[in-house]
């Protein structure tokens, strides 16, 4: 399959984007994934968006790189815009969620954010149609991949569960913080195959992307829930 661009969506907070780093190397890996010309260096295309976000005079950002190709000619694009968090009431009520009618089944094109974007913004569209904040993607083999815009966990007995990336989903960069948060926090982290019966089962549940940071899932907060968006947050700080 042929990707045209693919590209990243950042929080930028007091004119600092979280994880820059971490973002920077993902969208390179997935140019070189899929053979983009970037024709820049990763100093440089760190300058240019550093330097769109002090013209922008955004403290407060949501931030989208895209990086496309066409006819052999590499596109960087910077888009700006005012960032509106979620009111406090959200994070504590949480968000509805369903399961999406559509499946993952591209699962390597899954691991890179690209501009084939078909099958969430569907599962986000019908989501939104029943009420829900967001719908939980199921791979082929039925088993828990992502949700449309983020990663998923839960908790059982203490222990923090995630799908592995073999199950088709993104490798978040909220998703690696919160794995290393839990860990020093000597939460135990399990990586792995999991079916719509363990979240529904499970004792907390929650989200995550860059945008968001730690949403919890209708009704399932818990204290580990709590701990790591507490712990997230101070990161951001």
């Amino acid at each position: 399959m042929k990707i045209r661009g693919v590209f990243e969506t950042m929080r930028v907070k007091e004119g600092k984007v979280a994880y820059f780093d971490e973002h920077i190397a993902r969208i390179i890996k997935s140019c070189r994934f899929f053979k983009i010309n970037l024709l820049c260096s990763r100093a440089k295309l760190r300058k240019l968006v550093q330097s769109a976000i002090e013209k922008s005079h955004f403290k407060d950002a949501r931030l989208k790189v895209i990086i496309s190709q066409l006819n052999r000619k590499t596109n960087i694009q910077i888009q700006l815009s005012k960032y509106t968090p979620y009111l406090p009431k959200k994070y504590r009520e949480g968000f509805r969620v369903m399961v999406s009618p559509f499946r993952q089944r591209e699962l390597k094109l899954s691991r890179h954010k690209t501009m084939i974007r078909l099958l969430y913004d569907l599962s986000l569209e019908e989501a939104k149609k029943k009420g829900c904040d967001d719908a939980i993607i199921l791979n082929k083999s039925g088993h828990l991949a992502e949700a449309s815009r983020s990663n998923i966990f839960f908790v059982k007995e203490g222990k923090l569960f995630t799908p592995s990336l073999a199950c088709g989903c993104l490798e978040g960069i909220t998703r690696k913080a919160v794995m290393n948060i839990a860990e020093k926090n000597k939460i135990k982290v399990c990586e792995g195959k999991f079916n719509l019966e363990d979240i529904v089962c499970a004792d907390e549940a929650f989200l995550t992307n860059s945008l968001m940071g730690i949403m919890p899932i209708k009704r399932k907060c818990g204290p580990i829930t709590k701990l790591l968006i507490k712990k997230y947050n101070c990161l951001l700080k």
